[in-house]
């Protein structure tokens, strides 16, 4: 049995502006480069934001913040604690994500980009159907100063 099959899936709830500290402190978890609370937070200030908070027992464990603009949709960033990773919350959030474009919104799919180095996100990016459209050379610049290229991945509804 896989993590996945032994523990309660994450609850996933849409959450708004007064989360931005707990979606913060998930994102600098996740990222070596985190988005403040205050970044965060001037986020829902622009009109189609979405955010999603996963939680176990209560104690959040997994983001995804998305856009919707002009009928199109956008990943912006998702992350799940590296406790919980491999255990579907990354997919729960996906597939929550999913619904809601589908229900709110006429994007015929989604946009990501993600680092060319981060297999983790690519396989799961992979399993939830996204296909890697196109590439920036380049475009992520690690702490150590070393540039990763950008995958730029879509998910069609049709």
């Amino acid at each position: 049995m896989n993590r996945a099959q032994t523990r309660k899936i994450s609850r996933i709830e849409q959450v708004d502006k007064t989360h931005a500290a707990v979606l913060s402190g998930l994102h600098a978890a996740s990222f070596e480069d985190p988005w403040s609370a205050a970044a965060i937070a001037a986020m829902f200030d622009v009109p189609g934001l979405i955010a999603l908070l996963a939680t176990q027992r209560d104690a959040p464990e997994g983001f995804l913040l998305a856009r919707f603009v002009a009928g199109e949709a956008e990943i912006l960033s998702i992350g799940v604690l590296p406790a919980a990773r491999g255990s579907g919350t990354g997919m729960a959030l996906l597939d929550r994500l999913h619904a809601l474009v589908r229900e709110k919104t006429s994007a015929p799919g989604l946009l990501l980009d993600v680092a060319a180095d981060n297999q983790p996100a690519l396989a799961l990016y992979a399993k939830a159907g996204y296909k890697q459209v196109g590439r920036r050379k380049a475009y992520y610049r690690k702490p150590n100063g070393v540039f990763v290229d950008s995958l730029t991945m879509r998910r069609d509804f049709a």
